[in-house]
């Protein structure tokens, strides 16, 4: 509280425009530091890319649309850069099916047969 009875914003509160603003530094600050390890790796942007799909033990789906990919194939790293988004099996069929492996097929049987 000021001397005119006012209460003033304190500590954290005081600091928020600027720990914003830091925050923003320490995520531009990560970013390089991502960029750099991706040149070491020699990896390359992979275009052209229309969705990316990472399927689960539980059945649900880790969906991204229009994502930029980055690939070191020597190194096996990938780098996805996205909105993912969590989706059910039932969401993206029929458009996925050429994209399950067995066990995913299995659990799709299973859902069909559930309902």
């Amino acid at each position: 509280v000021g001397q005119d009875g006012e209460e003033r914003p304190h500590g954290r509160q005081a600091l928020g425009a600027q720990e914003e603003e830091g925050d923003e530094a320490l995520q531009q600050l990560g970013d390089q530091k991502l960029n750099n390890v991706l040149k070491r790796l020699n990896a390359n942007a992979i275009p052209q890319v229309d969705e990316i799909n990472m399927f689960r033990a539980d059945g649900s789906v880790l969906h991204f649309q229009q994502p930029q990919l980055k690939a070191s194939i020597q190194s096996n790293t990938f780098v996805i850069n996205g909105l993912g988004e969590d989706k059910g099996l039932q969401e993206l069929l029929p458009g996925i099916i050429n994209q399950l492996g067995p066990e995913m097929m299995n659990n799709l049987r299973a859902l069909a047969e559930s309902q």
